[in-house]
This record gives structure tokens, C-alpha cells and sequence, in this order.
């Protein structure tokens, strides 16, 4: 069931849930176009001549995305979604509960292109997913918060470290960051939601914990001068993708001016937002629920600062092999992904033009 939301100038759908299993049986089956919609194949570039000409019609462009709320994480994302939509594309963002949900979307033809973390979208690469990732929506944006007379990862010996789950991005920046620490034996603590592991730092239930850079402020305010950040895994971990853009091998193949219209408007954005700090906080406050124009001011430069948003992608191929042995080490999944089953720089090579 979808339930689409009018918000401004574009559609916000939450959609519900799929089996992944049924799904890729689905997709093999099936040799329907994507999601039943008009293809946007064989779009052109933008329209040349009077600029206050309509743009040409592209057709429809869904894109999938987890979690069932915009993050701060997405906004370049959505930025380049609202370029698409100048560009002459109707865009639809579909907002959807689970990391593995956007993956499952994009494999059925509801959406054309998702952005999910690696872990998901590398994992079912692995296990056969006809998808590619195409290019590095964010970085790490987490910290690893603990006491402030912790003043190194060794010192994490012994204490409750809260993680979201056994398998999950905190769960594997836990490890990374004690990869060269192998005698440090943490009491890793399941508290789904870094909002809850924030309550659980306060409350005294856990030590230490990775949580997001947008929850840093809370912890400050609510907790004052008790925590400090030990690691900022986006400053310190750039070679790390946290969450990738990807679409299908059929995708790729039938609409590459398509791949290539997304990849430049998000590169756009992304340095743009670099470039103009008040558009970014404008757009963190228009778009992520419960955000005043304060909070958006303090997001916005943390996220800056630790550069969540790299101009250039940021999808090498010594990064994605980087994260491909990351995931293989500590991300806990039945079958280990390659760089060659889950990733193609090509279409990003191309929209830098090297």
C-alpha cells in the first residue's frame, strides 16, 4: 500500500514492506519495465534556447530511500532530486522503512534508483541482486561517543558500547575502529536507535555508544560535559562508504542519460552545499521533520565539518575495496560481496569526465 503526501513541489510516498525473496523471484520472472511507469529512456540533456522556456519532458523518475523520514544524510539527494525535477523529470521520492526495503524496491521496478547503506544493498549484491552501485551518497556519519576521561579506543576495554543490532553500520564502525586493537574486548549493548542509546547514555545504561553526528547536540545539551566524541568516523574513516546510491544492471544499461542526469545533479548539489552554507541549512530545515532553523544551522556545520558530503563521489576503486573488506570482515553476512558483484565506477568516471 502507498500512501503519497503532497509537500511542496514534490510527491513523498511511504511505502510498506516486501519480501526480498519474493521479490528477486518476482524480478527473474518478470521482463516488464520498471515499475510499470513511463520510462524516462532516451532523455535528452537540458533545453537549449529561452530560459524561461519548460524544460522537455522526461518522463518519471522514483527513487527509494530508507529510513520512513527525510535525514539529514539524504539532502543533497533530495537538492539533486529538486534539480531533476527542473531539468524537465517527475521526480518521486519514496520513503521506506528498512535498509533493505530501498534494495527490494529497486530489484521489483517501484522505484529506478535507491540509496541505502552498503551493508544492504553490497549484501544483496552478493546474494545475486541484479544491482550495481553507482556512487557514494554519504560518508560515515556517526561518532563514537564515551566518557571524557576515555581518551582512547583502548579505553574502551570492558565497557557497555551501545550498538543497534549484531549486524549493522554501528556495529561494524564498533569494530573498525578497534581493528588495531585486538586485545579490547567491549560489552557491546543492543539498543535499537541512536535516539535510544542517547537516552541509555543519559540514563546510565551504557558507557559508550556509535550515534549519529545529528544526535550530537542532545547528548551535549541533555548530558553536558559528560561525553565527548572519541571518533568521527566521517573525518577519520573517509575511505569508508556509509551509504551508496545503486540501481539495476538493466537500469544502467537502457537508460544511461538517465544514470548520468542523477550522478551530475547530485554532484552538483554536493558541492554546492559546500559552497553555500545557508543553503544547506536552508534545505535541512525545509526537509527533515522537527528541525527549527537553529538546529538546521548546528547539523549543517557539524555535517560540513566532517565532510559527510565529498564533491567527487567519492567512489574510487581503493574505497570501494576498502569497504567491500570491511564488510566482508565485520559486517556479518552470509556471503561476502566483491567489488566486481556490487559496484561500477563507470557512470561516475564519466560524469567527471576522467
Amino acid at each position: 500500500m502507498m500512501r503519497t503526501i503532497s509537500s511542496g513541489r514534490r510527491r513523498w510516498a511511504l511505502v510498506a514492506p516486501f519480501a526480498v525473496a519474493a521479490v528477486f523471484l518476482a524480478t527473474a520472472c518478470s521482463s516488464s519495465s520498471p515499475g510499470g511507469t513511463s520510462s524516462p529512456s532516451g532523455a535528452q540533456g537540458s533545453t537549449d534556447g529561452d530560459q524561461s522556456a519548460a524544460p522537455e519532458e522526461k518522463g518519471q523518475l522514483k527513487l527509494a530511500f530508507s529510513n520512513a523520514v527525510p535525514q539529514v544524510e539524504k539532502v543533497p539527494t533530495i537538492l539533486a532530486a529538486e534539480e531533476l525535477e527542473d531539468q524537465g523529470y517527475d521526480v518521486e521520492l519514496i520513503w521506506l522503512q528498512s535498509s533493505e526495503d530501498p534494495v527490494q524496491a529497486v530489484v521489483r521496478g517501484d522505484a529506478q534508483i535507491g540509496s541505502a547503506n552498503v551493508s544492504s544493498v553490497f549484501g544483496a549484491a552478493a546474494q545475486g541482486a541484479p544491482i550495481k552501485a553507482i556512487v557514494t551518497q554519504n560518508n560515515p556519519s556517526y561518532a563514537m561517543v564515551a566518557p571524557v576521561d576515555v581518551d582512547s579506543p583502548e579505553g574502551l576495554d570492558g565497557l557497555r558500547v551501545g550498538i543497534h543490532a549484531q549486524v549493522s553500520a554501528t556495529a561494524l564502525y564498533s569494530n573498525l575502529l578497534l581493528e588495531d586493537y585486538p586485545d579490547v574486548k567491549p560489552n557491546y549493548v543492543v539498543v535499537p536507535g541512536s535516539q535510544n542509546r542517547i537516552q541509555a547514555l543519559i540514563g546510565g545504561e551504557l558507557d559508550a555508544s556509535v550515534i549519529q553526528l545529528s544526535d550530537l547536540r542532545v547528548l551535549e545539551e541533555e548530558a553536558p560535559g559528560r561525553f565527548h566524541v572519541l571518533y568521527n568516523y566521517s573525518e577519520q574513516m573517509g575511505d569508508i562508504i556509509d551509504s551508496a546510491v545503486f540501481t539495476t544492471d538493466k537500469f544502467l544499461e537502457s537508460d544511461p542519460q538517465v544514470v548520468q542526469d542523477f550522478l551530475k545533479a547530485l554532484l552538483h548539489q554536493q558541492e554546492l552545499v559546500q559552497e553555500d552554507h545557508q543553503l544547506l541549512v536552508d534545505a535541512i530545515a525545509a526537509n527533515v521533520p522537527d528541525t527549527t532553523p537553529e538546529l538546521a544551522e548546528s547539523f549543517a556545520q557539524v555535517y560540513l565539518d566532517s565532510n559527510v558530503w565529498p564533491a567527487d563521489g567519492n567512489f574510487t576503486q581503493a574505497v570501494i575495496d576498502r569497504t567491500v573488506q570491511a564488510i566482508a570482515q565485520y559486517g556479518g553476512l552470509e556471503t561476502a560481496p566483491t567489488a566486481e558483484s556490487c559496484c561500477t565506477t563507470e557512470p561516475l568516471d564519466e560524469a567527471l569526465g576522467r
